[in-house]
């Protein structure tokens, strides 16, 4: 399993050539604000609300002893019958005992608004279910985070879950508002094994934790978490990069007049989700500024959509004078990483503000 793709200098610096577009890194969360909205379910018959032990939900089965989590989001922004294009849970986790292979699914429960868990309402008692499931088979031991650096671990693609909740006439209209429930389940390991894996609940009358945290992609283009930006620019081509988590069909088209993008590249199908995607701008010419905008769609799905209008300028004529900057290692993954140092974001958007009050720049990581 991998945890959420972190973001190098250098492809930060692209994003920023291609007018910064930092801010669309990060995908709409439902969080976790009580104490009561998670926790660990043993045997389908005890609850645990601050987590099995040590404020740590236990997943997974132990010999004859299997542990269930549940969660309940709350998701605020979210509307009624939208259509989200991929979600995913994070977790951050405190280690794992996998002997062979934990085998689990992810399900919700379809209330329009969902009531908080108790020991009377604990995960297994909550329906109805809903339709849709997610398999999610653990094969490799989940590395151990520590309270002040988490190490996060994602689940799969569990959209249509959260597809089918939302979709309910009345979701979000009831006292507890927009909330949604998503149960991980134990789902077949074997009875003479230990497949564990363990992460942090919420219980913070304690200490500090990092509960889980549902990461809801809306739209096909928010699923680009590396967005379109450029890599190596020369005289007569461009790289643009990019990094999807779903499934894409896509182009680029191109011109150097931005209403009219007259040439574009080869159409790509079905390139497969979490892989690096790079596309060649060929034959163009020297010391000019192109503008270019990505044409995409989720595979073999609906209309194609269009990205805003991004811009470069090829080589420049030897001796012509260019503007550009130059950023050390800022470190932002740890804004992924401790969602509690966000603030220090700001310093950062104010150091990009100097380049930025240039028209045009180039920039160069290393």
């Amino acid at each position: 399993m991998r945890h959420p793709s972190h973001f190098s200098s250098a492809c930060v610096l692209a994003l920023f050539v291609s007018y910064f577009s930092l801010a669309m890194f990060w995908p709409y969360s439902g969080t976790i604000l009580e104490n009561s909205d998670d926790g660990t379910e043993v045997n389908d018959s005890i609850w645990y609300q601050d987590g099995y032990q040590s404020s740590l939900n236990y997943l997974g089965r132990r010999n004859t002893s299997k542990f269930d989590v549940g969660f309940r989001f709350h998701v605020g922004n979210l509307m009624q019958a939208e259509r989200i294009a991929y979600a995913r849970l994070r977790l951050a986790s405190f280690g794992s005992d996998i002997q062979s292979s934990l085998h689990l699914f992810i399900e919700g429960v379809l209330q329009p608004s969902a009531t908080a868990f108790s020991t009377d309402e604990r995960p297994s008692q909550k329906v109805p279910k809903t339709k849709n499931k997610v398999d999610w088979t653990i094969q490799e031991s989940w590395k151990e985070g520590q309270p002040d650096v988490p190490l996060y671990y994602s689940s799969p693609d569990i959209s249509q879950v959260i597809n089918e909740i939302i979709a309910l006439p009345n979701w979000g209209l009831g006292a507890a508002g927009k909330t949604l429930i998503i149960n991980l389940e134990e789902n077949g390991s074997s009875e003479e094994q230990t497949n564990l894996v363990y992460f942090d609940d919420f219980e913070s009358s304690t200490k500090v934790t990092t509960p889980a945290v549902l990461e809801i992609y809306r739209t096909v283009y928010d699923t680009f978490i590396g967005k379109e930006h450029l890599g190596v620019v020369s005289d007569s081509s461009a790289t643009i990069n990019l990094y999807s988590l779903i499934d894409t069909d896509l182009y680029v088209q191109y011109g150097t007049t931005p209403g009219i993008l007259i040439d574009q590249t080869q159409p790509l199908s079905d390139l497969r989700g979490e892989t690096p995607i790079e596309i060649s701008l060929d034959g163009l010419k020297a010391d000019t500024r192109y503008y270019y905008r990505l044409v995409f769609r989720q595979a073999g799905e609906g209309k194609f959509e269009t990205g805003e209008i991004r811009t470069f300028h090829t080589q420049r004529s030897k001796g012509s004078s260019f503007s550009f900057a130059i950023i050390a290692d800022e470190h932002l993954q740890n804004m992924y990483r401790y969602p509690h140092k966000e603030d220090r974001m700001e310093l950062y958007w104010i150091t990009l503000g100097l380049p930025l009050s240039h028209k045009y720049f180039a920039a160069r990581s290393w």
